[in-house]
């Protein structure tokens, strides 16, 4: 608020309106005409951008308008993964991955998300790795999701296309794989809390009533 406060004194308002006329250009991605580019959606992690990547896993060619149709569609999905966090919470000892799920989430919704985009899921990785422990059937599955983020397609040696799709497309579900295993872990964490009831004991309970 501070900043936008300095920012109105600074040069005005005309920036403003400007941005929200420019915003819907970001949010389909028609800002960016590199997206465009045969070589561009191979190497996005994006969730609306799978639809661009077809052409390259030898698929039909598809209208650019199509990135926009996917977003909307991902954005009604971060919609309901938030509101299906806020009604029914994780444990708040591991409530940052409910955190890292909603931002991660948001995160895959731009246009085009190179590398960088499984930086989420290698934060949940790690948490998870520690809560989990003591399960080694799903410690050894988060493990093996968290190596698929590890490797990235840049490098001096050419890769395929269709190689770069296919290597993209894998880390995106992996990150949404951990996520799914952050929340089901989170939950159970939370169902599985003694409630203060049985914390205290009937005996302090009722002293406590009592007082």
């Amino acid at each position: 608020m501070v900043l936008t406060i300095v920012t109105i004194a600074d040069i005005g308002w005309a920036p403003f309106p400007a941005f929200f006329d420019h915003l819907p250009r970001l949010l389909s991605g028609e800002a960016f005409p590199m997206l465009r580019a045969p070589v561009t959606p191979p190497n996005s992690q994006s969730i609306p951008g799978l639809v661009l990547k077809l052409p390259s896993l030898g698929g039909p060619e598809v209208p650019f308008v199509s990135l926009k149709i996917a977003g909307w569609i991902y954005s009604a999905v971060i919609l309901w993964a938030t509101v299906r966090l806020a009604l029914r919470p994780l444990a708040p000892r591991v409530a940052p991955l409910a955190w890292l799920v909603v931002l991660g989430l948001a995160a895959l919704r731009s246009p085009f998300i190179p590398s960088y985009g499984a930086f989420p899921g290698a934060w949940i990785a790690a948490i998870l790795l520690a809560v989990c422990w003591n399960d080694a059937r799903r410690w050894w599955w988060i493990f093996g999701l968290w190596l698929t983020l590890v490797p990235t397609t840049a490098g001096p040696a050419p890769i395929p296309l269709g190689v770069i799709s296919v290597f993209t497309t894998i880390q995106t579900v992996a990150v949404l794989a951990l996520m799914a295993i952050a929340v089901r872990v989170g939950r159970e964490a939370h169902d599985g809390l003694p409630s203060p009831v049985a914390v205290r004991g009937p005996a302090t309970v009722t002293a406590a009533i009592g007082a």
